[in-house]
């Protein structure tokens, strides 16, 4: 077995069970939110549903491919991971990206932010996302440096307007906690606005841990795609690349425990989602 033939063979074990915890996971944080009319009316709550939602597509289309690839030759598989797996993949990360968006203009426009952000133009935004990240891939058919090249950019511009979201973000609180410390002689006011920083900071860091694993998962594929796109030949970094789709992929499978570790609402529902699973699969007890 060559050295080629060998990492091909680690990707697609380590991919393996992944595959099954992306599903399992997903579906349930989709359903907790679906089945829950209060929760889908929160525009924040409607881009982690689409999220889980192509998280779910991922681990049912995108990892399958992907392992199925690694372990043939067959090249139509990898035209279907180049264009099927690389758009799933990006609608998540455009998911995650708008996600940070959403948490600056809350604590922007935190008086305002029923106004500004309203559930029809967030699912306007997340329509364009879908249909955006499926459309490109089509560029693959037409050349691919171009294509390697535009997902470079899509990535990077990602990472860049997360990171700027983020930073904005820390800037908003301090000021609100600067504000708090010349507002002593009011007291009631203080209380107040103490509770308010302690909620911008609780969500501020619950969706800066998105951030993270985000980061970690992306941008190692981002500073390849980019020596992709500058280099002459493909086949150099070819096992740093397969790694990185590894790491990408299982980005999917990290994101809903890392919902239900934060998001306590979400956490609840996921609980009585589980129950009333549990509930229906146990036989009824007949009284007579």
């Amino acid at each position: 077995m060559s050295g080629q033939e060998t990492i091909a063979l680690v990707n697609a074990i380590l991919n393996g069970p992944f595959v099954l915890v992306s599903i399992f996971a997903n579906a349930l944080v989709f359903t907790a939110i679906w089945r829950s009319p209060a929760m889908k009316s929160r525009p924040s709550m409607l881009i982690l549903c689409s999220l889980a939602l192509s998280d779910l597509l991922v681990g049912l289309v995108a990892q399958p491919i992907y392992i199925a690839k690694e372990l043939s030759e067959d090249p139509s598989l990898q035209k279907i991971w180049n264009t099927l797996g690389n758009s799933l993949c990006g609608v998540s990360m455009w998911l995650i990206t708008a996600k940070s968006v959403d948490r600056l203009l809350t604590v922007h426009y935190h008086l305002r932010y029923s106004a500004v952000v309203t559930i029809s133009r967030v699912r306007f935004i997340v329509v364009i996302i879908w249909c955006v990240s499926f459309a490109y891939s089509g560029v693959y058919f037409w050349d691919i440096f171009w294509y390697d090249l535009f997902l470079a950019i899509s990535t990077g511009t990602c990472l860049a307007i997360s990171t700027f979201s983020y930073i904005s973000i820390y800037r908003v609180v301090r000021r609100h906690h600067f504000r708090i410390r010349i507002q002593n002689a009011a007291v009631a006011v203080e209380g107040n606005e103490n509770l308010h920083i302690k909620q911008l900071v609780k969500s501020t860091v619950n969706t800066f841990v998105f951030h993270i694993s985000m980061l970690a998962c992306y941008f190692p594929m981002y500073i390849l795609l980019f020596l992709y796109s500058v280099s002459s030949s493909h086949n150099l970094w070819r096992k740093e690349w397969n790694f990185s789709m590894t790491l990408l992929l299982v980005n999917s499978s990290i994101n809903p425990f890392l919902y239900y570790w934060r998001l306590r609402d979400l956490r609840l529902a996921i609980k009585e989602t589980i129950n009333m699973l549990l509930c229906r699969g146990k036989p009824a007890v007949n009284s007579s």
